[in-house]
């Protein structure tokens, strides 16, 4: 049985289309603010292409940042539908979101289950909201005790 996998690029051609228009803006206005600031030798002068440089820099940054959060939830819609197909286990499409998916996993040990993971300091209930869109497997409070995590001051399981 051949397993059906709907893949997405990280990023689309509007991503590539927003990220070149704010760097190449940005790049602009760092030429420009060279070009204006570098025939002048007093502080003063050069205050305006200071501004113009470090809005620049700005842009580019900006432009950097939306790049990669895109591709970020590209990963995590990415891994949501991986775990929901695993945890299909027919091979079908999946078309399940994180927000069904933990009900899922934790749904055996039921509302009160504590989860947690190994990258993490402390447990928390399977509800709790720093727990939210995680997929972390239930323990007891002793294995969780055992791994050297603490309770989670916020949901205080």
């Amino acid at each position: 049985m051949a397993q059906t996998f709907r893949r997405r690029p990280l990023w689309g051609a509007d991503d590539l289309l927003r990220w070149l228009v704010f760097v190449l803006a940005g790049a602009v206005c760092c030429g420009l603010a060279w070009y204006w600031g570098s025939g002048v030798a007093t502080l003063q002068a050069q205050q305006g292409p200071l501004e113009l440089t470090v809005s620049g820099l700005v842009l580019i940054s900006y432009g950097h940042v939306v790049w990669l959060l895109r591709a970020r939830r590209s990963v995590g819609e990415r891994q949501s539908q991986l775990l929901a197909l695993w945890l299909s286990h027919d091979g079908s499409e999946a078309t399940l979101t994180i927000d069904d998916i933990v009900p899922a996993i934790v749904g055996s040990a039921g509302t009160d289950a504590l989860v947690g993971s190994d990258d993490v300091l402390h447990f928390h209930r399977a509800t709790c909201q720093m727990a939210h869109g995680r997929v972390w497997e239930p323990a007891s409070r002793a294995e969780h005790e055992r791994a050297g995590r603490i309770a989670c001051p916020i949901c205080r399981p």
